[in-house]
């Protein structure tokens, strides 16, 4: 007698009352997060990996960037099974670019194609678009190659504007309470997860940082700072902590990240240094000290829980 049928994604699996549901089940969920990397990736076993499709438009070096915040490389069609994907996220929506960066690129050596895995342009099977390849002048950041819907390669100056995929390479991950995203603890009285980043970075770069990871800079709040003084990690990185407290916006109107303004008593805690400083910093002592948002600073991220089911 069958019970149920349970349907993820491609397992189909007749469930018996007969003791085993449980295993099961378990077994289904399993398989599933193996395949799981970050709710934003798409896993696919002909590439032995997962992809990202990055819509908006950036120059290589940010695309190299933006992949690496998230522990991935550049996507290139180094062989017939990853072109094809490619291809099919060019063409998937008609108000799409019709060229997407690939890792290829003269930046490290100086006219010849390389992945950034290190793979020959000439090593691959590869087709030109019309009047290509075309030598560019005055590329002083390197050239680099795009491909087209229809797998042809064009070269560009690197400093120019297009979509990219990130990559990520298959391998075992060990999942926690926060996920697969290394370095964040949980914190359970606030049901979040924290990370702190000892190399310092300049507010927008932090802030993009913590953006790759699925979070944002921490905000500003009681439990925060509670759980940031009773932990040692001041004695590593120093007294301070760059967080999500901007006035960027408009002078002396200081808000969260997510828009919110502070509180009377997050308030009264911002020490205003300087009034031409416009962000924010946490010290030791739990009191917030205003800082020049172009200041390079450790700072912490926070997000949500990700238990591999494809939500925070």
């Amino acid at each position: 007698m069958v019970d149920s049928v349970i349907d993820m994604k491609d397992e189909k699996f007749a469930v018996c009352p007969c003791g085993q549901s449980r295993w099961l089940i378990m077994y289904i969920l399993n398989r599933n997060l193996e395949k799981y990397y970050r709710w934003d990736y798409k896993y696919s076993s002909a590439l032995n990996g997962w992809y990202k499709y990055h819509e908006m438009p950036a120059v290589w070096l940010d695309a190299r960037k933006q992949c690496a915040l998230e522990a991935a490389i550049i996507m290139s069609p180094i062989n017939d099974t990853f072109m094809s994907v490619i291809r099919e996220l060019v063409t998937l929506k008609p108000n799409r670019l019709p060229n997407i960066f690939t890792g290829f690129n003269t930046i490290l050596s100086t006219g010849y194609f390389i992945s950034y895995e290190g793979i020959l342009l000439d090593s691959i099977t590869h087709e030109w678009a019309k009047d290509e390849p075309k030598r560019l002048k005055n590329v002083g950041n390197g050239t680099c190659l795009t491909v087209d819907g229809s797998g042809k390669f064009a070269v560009v100056n690197c400093t120019e504007f297009f979509p990219f995929v990130c990559y990520k390479k298959y391998k075992d991950l060990k999942n926690n309470s926060c996920g697969y995203i290394s370095g964040y603890d949980y914190d359970k009285s606030t049901d979040t997860c924290y990370k702190v980043y000892a190399t310092p970075k300049k507010r927008s770069d932090a802030h993009r940082a913590c953006a790759a990871d699925g979070g944002a800079l921490a905000a500003a709040g009681g439990a925060v700072q509670r759980y940031f003084r009773n932990r040692d990690v001041y004695g590593l990185i120093g007294d301070y902590l760059q967080i999500g407290v901007h006035s960027l916006y408009e002078k002396n109107e200081w808000l969260t990240v997510h828009g919110e303004s502070l509180n009377e008593a997050q308030r009264d805690n911002l020490k205003i240094l300087n009034e031409r400083h416009r962000c924010a910093s946490m010290w030791k002592n739990g009191e917030m000290w205003t800082v020049q948002c172009d200041s390079a600073q450790p700072f912490v991220c926070q997000k949500k829980r990700d238990l591999g089911y494809g939500e925070g």
